[in-house]
């Protein structure tokens, strides 16, 4: 008896789901642009459409794209400042409080003066906020000296 050569089957091809899913990772790693470029190099040249790729070139094409998504798809945590820098920042917007620092005819400090102080006459030339931790015990040093500056004026 002759053994009668079934003939290959063909390959799967790409399932709806993976589809929507090449979409949405395309999408989600901005890469919409360079689709066909990516399509025909996972398919070898032989398709130029996303539908006409196989399930295995499909999933291959998948996994490159999560490897590029970024890991910060996760919504961020809500901010919670670091107590001893809300200390510290407050140190130095009493020392501007008391020399005066507010908005007109208000008894509310005038963060935009501050800021600018600190963009332009402390140490590391930016915004009160930008400051972190390690960095702020400079520039209390720096409000107080001012403060009494201040004070030697009168």
């Amino acid at each position: 008896m002759q053994k009668i050569a079934t003939p290959p089957t063909p390959p799967k091809g790409i399932t709806k789901a993976q589809l929507a899913q090449l979409h949405v990772l395309l999408a989600q790693t901005n890469m919409l642009k360079q689709k066909e470029t990516l399509v025909m190099a996972y398919s070898d040249g032989t398709a130029q459409s996303s539908k006409h790729l196989t399930a295995a070139q499909a999933m291959q094409l998948i996994n490159y794209l999560k490897t590029l998504q970024p890991k910060v798809l996760q919504p961020k945590p809500a901010y919670v400042p670091n107590p001893q820098a809300q200390l510290m920042r407050r140190k130095i917007i009493a020392q501007f409080h008391n020399m005066g620092w507010h908005i007109a005819n208000t008894n509310i400090i005038d963060m935009q003066r501050v800021n600018a102080w600190c963009s332009n006459y402390g140490y590391l030339k930016k915004p009160l906020n930008k400051y972190s931790v390690a960095e702020l015990p400079t520039l209390v040093t720096q409000a107080y000296n001012a403060y009494n500056t201040h004070l030697k004026a009168f």
